[in-house]
């Protein structure tokens, strides 16, 4: 079992953002393919849900030393896990209070599904066609 059943990292470019030295991040939109059922999951949890962490990056790797770990967390119970066919469908993980990050750098999302349930997320590589095309 792992710690995090999901990780990506972004990069926030301060030339797309005015040329802003940080923003301050209240959500992030994810979007899923599938969740699990309520009751009938592989864990037998009731309502398994999903926790957000963002950290920064070192030499592109999360770094899970880093003490924002633990604060800079965001939930979404099972009921607002959002799904849809063909990604158009945006699941917001909101943070207590945002989040001032610096640009120019890059940043990890890390997932942590509750007892490691099947959830999916829609994902897209450069180069890939988008779906429905």
């Amino acid at each position: 079992m792992s710690l995090f059943n999901t990780s990506f990292t972004f990069f926030l470019d301060p030339s797309v953002i005015e040329g802003s030295t940080t923003v301050d991040l209240a959500a992030v939109g994810l979007f899923f393919m599938f969740r699990p059922d309520a009751v009938n999951n592989n864990s037998g949890q009731l309502n398994p849900g999903v926790t957000m962490y963002l950290v920064d990056t070192v030499n592109g790797v999360p770094n899970i030393a880093n003490t924002s770990l633990y604060t800079n967390i965001a939930r979404c119970e099972w009921n607002q896990v959002i799904t849809s066919s063909d990604a158009s469908a945006e699941t917001q993980f909101k943070f207590s209070t945002p989040i001032t990050v610096e640009t120019g750098v890059k940043y990890a999302i890390l997932l942590n599904y509750d007892n490691n349930e099947q959830f999916n997320l829609w994902t897209n590589r450069i180069g890939n066609e988008l779906v429905g095309t």
